[in-house]
């Protein structure tokens, strides 16, 4: 995948139309028609759904639970703590790694990468380890290789995607004084968020558009919203920039909204805003965390309400308060298999009746003809 954090709509597309489409074109008699249509009216709107999944959210130290927490995909209960052993602390951003999805890295406070069984939640080993690293949020760039925000140096670091030796520091140190967030969008570019200073809450409020090859700086004001103050970004499966925002930042009145930008001009494009609860408070309380499930609708972390809010992944529209535990202090999100895999038999079924749509179908055939000659 060219983002680590974009969502697998695409596959999903590239399965029906290179697996479904033509099988649909030509299908060889009532029953591959049949089969087809039940399979295409059957499927969920991602692929990866045949495989349910659980959303993990770190839940950072600082008033938070100091843990990596499990909910469930479906229904958003609370499952426990995901992560077993590897003596993670104040975790910050999580990743799954694509498109294998056996692995998962957690960046830990005290400078160490981590990485985990996607599914068990098993401690595998320290992927990287560097002095003074404190990192923040990470992905995985189109070269392979797994960035990572350093938050004491003030830059990105690579490290080489297989061995996790320290490569280079992407961007030069200091020349965002509060880095935040960051993503590759479709086009291969890196956009960084400029963070404002956390014990002022004054300054950053844009983004910046790199060479995702190179490093070099290319705006330094790609966005310039007077409004934001980013905190996670994440490039949507269209390619449009999604920023979790909290302005003004640290103060008792901010107001916590997902931001949406066009990832060629840096337009402003809408404002998701999960509005108030019954009491009047903010459902989108100093939001951090974001990223689209294999559902497609957008997943954001609000640390003020100890919950995950999700939005509409089409229309932005706010559909609920997804989950909910005390303390949740969620830095970042992902979506991990489920271990219970309640659904098995509903996707046997699909998976029975694409083989019947695909392969079985001449053989039936031909049964069919035997018979009637008899």
């Amino acid at each position: 995948m060219i983002n680590a954090r974009t969502s697998t709509n695409g596959r999903f597309y590239s399965f029906y139309k290179d697996a479904l489409l033509p099988h649909w074109k030509g299908c060889l008699g009532w029953v591959s028609c049949l089969a087809t249509a039940i399979v295409l009216n059957t499927l969920p709107a991602d692929a990866a759904s045949l495989v349910q999944s659980d959303v993990v959210v770190t839940s950072a130290a600082n008033n938070g639970n100091n843990q990596v927490l499990r909910f469930d995909g479906q229904t958003g209960t609370f499952l426990g703590q995901f992560t077993v052993g590897g003596g993670v602390t104040d975790p910050r951003d999580i990743l799954l790694r694509e498109p294998e999805g056996d692995v998962v890295y957690v960046n830990s406070g005290d400078n160490r990468v981590l990485t985990y069984n996607s599914t068990t939640g098993a401690f595998l080993g320290t992927f990287a380890s560097f002095p003074n690293l404190n990192p923040g949020g990470s992905v995985f760039g189109p070269d392979g290789n797994y960035y990572v925000g350093a938050r004491s140096l003030s830059t990105i670091v690579r490290f080489d995607g297989q061995t996790g030796e320290f490569i280079d520091n992407f961007i030069p140190p200091n020349l965002v004084a509060f880095p935040r967030g960051f993503t590759f969008g479709l086009d291969g570019n890196l956009f960084l968020g400029n963070g404002a200073d956390p014990t002022t809450g004054s300054g950053g409020g844009t983004i910046l558009q790199f060479n995702g090859q190179t490093g070099e700086l290319l705006n330094p004001n790609f966005v310039n919203d007077s409004e934001l103050s980013p905190l996670d970004l994440v490039t949507s499966p269209d390619g449009d920039i999604y920023v979790s925002s909290e302005y003004p930042f640290g103060t008792t009145n901010s107001v916590g909204t997902v931001r949406r930008y066009d990832s060629q001009t840096g337009e402003l494009l809408a404002v998701l805003d999960a509005g108030v609860d019954e009491q009047g408070r903010q459902r989108l309380s100093r939001p951090r965390g974001i990223g689209f499930g294999p559902d497609g609708n957008l997943y954001v972390s609000s640390t003020g309400t100890g919950s995950v809010v999700r939005f509409n992944g089409a229309t932005g529209a706010f559909i609920d308060v997804f989950a909910q535990y005390p303390n949740l202090n969620g830095q970042a999100l992902t979506f991990v298999p489920s271990q219970a895999r309640t659904a098995v038999d509903e996707p046997t079924n699909v998976v029975g009746l694409l083989v019947l749509a695909a392969f079985g179908v001449q053989a039936a055939l031909k049964h069919k003809h035997s018979m009637e000659l008899r």
